[in-house]
């Protein structure tokens, strides 16, 4: 994923999300963030940008989708085999 796309020309779709930290009370820092969700030719591509966070350290994320949206296929969706 490049960091120069422009969701704006994506052909497809775009989401955008205003991220607050569920911690916040921990730290100094104020947080803040957006993430831009993009859809073309059947690949959803999320795209975040953080301000606020410590440099160089890991910054844990995962997206939840609706309930009844969001499950991982069975081994059985995979057609080739490859994992």
């Amino acid at each position: 994923m490049a960091a120069s796309v422009n969701p704006r020309q994506m052909e497809g779709p775009v989401w955008e999300a205003i991220l607050t930290p569920l911690n916040a009370h921990v730290g100094q820092r104020a947080v803040t963030g957006k993430a831009t969700f993009t859809m073309e030719d059947g690949t959803l591509t999320a795209m975040l940008d953080v301000r606020g966070v410590v440099p160089g350290q890991l910054h844990a994320q995962h997206i939840h989708g609706h309930d009844g949206e969001s499950s991982c296929p069975t081994p059985g969706a995979d057609a080739d085999g490859d994992g």
